[in-house]
C-alpha cells in the first residue's frame, strides 16, 4: 500500500489524505488503475533494459 500511494502522490500529486478521505469505491477504483499503470511501466522498463537511449553511451 506504501508504494501506491507513494506512486500516486509523486506521480498524479495525490496526497495520502485526500486518497483516505475518498469513497471506498473510488479508493478500489483508484488502486487498480494505478497498480495497472506500475505493471505497465515495469513491463516496459524491463523489455527496454538492454537498449540505450540515442546520444548515451555506456
Amino acid at each position: 500500500m506504501t508504494t501506491l500511494l507513494f506512486h500516486l502522490w509523486t506521480r498524479h500529486s495525490l496526497r495520502p489524505g485526500v486518497f483516505w478521505s475518498l469513497s471506498k469505491g473510488e479508493r478500489l477504483l483508484l488502486r487498480a488503475f494505478a497498480e495497472k499503470e506500475l505493471e505497465m511501466n515495469a513491463s516496459s522498463a524491463s523489455s527496454s533494459s538492454g537498449r540505450v537511449p540515442r546520444g548515451e553511451r555506456r
